[in-house]
């Protein structure tokens, strides 16, 4: 996960809940990682002992969920993930790299913008929360 703010930090707390046992998550100095001094308590609950930056924290990644800024994520980047890798690159209005520019080995790439297809937006949830509350 690139971006430890309140969107990253929900992210990631909702992929640990449903099992994903292996999480890095990246800010603007890099990977959390426990050898950081300048942690907050959200940002420690998902450090790691891994150091590095985000280049290396997307080598041989499968998924990559951006919840940051434009175009920090390049193609070289994305290439060095794993076969059939997964994209959400949800930067608005501009996000960590635009589809077009997507390897081939991307399986899946979406982003938060609804000029694109596969777009991730909270609004396409709506109905299936408010029929759940309802039930």
């Amino acid at each position: 996960i690139n971006g430890a703010g309140a969107a990253g930090i929900a992210v990631a707390r909702l992929l640990r809940k449903a099992g994903a046992e292996q999480i890095w998550m990246c800010d603007s100095q890099g990977i959390i990682s426990t050898n950081r001094t300048d942690l907050n308590p959200e940002k420690l609950e998902f450090a790691v002992k891994a150091q590095g930056t985000l280049v290396g924290a997307t080598q041989g990644a499968d998924v990559f969920i951006g919840l940051s800024k434009p175009g920090v994520l390049t193609p070289e980047m994305v290439k060095s993930m794993t076969k059939d890798a997964i994209v959400f690159a949800m930067a608005n209005p501009i996000p960590e790299i635009q589809p077009e520019l997507a390897p081939k080995n991307v399986a899946i790439m979406a982003t938060g913008r609804s000029d694109y297809p596969n777009q991730i937006n909270n609004v396409l949830a709506f109905p299936g929360v408010f029929r759940g509350a309802l039930d």
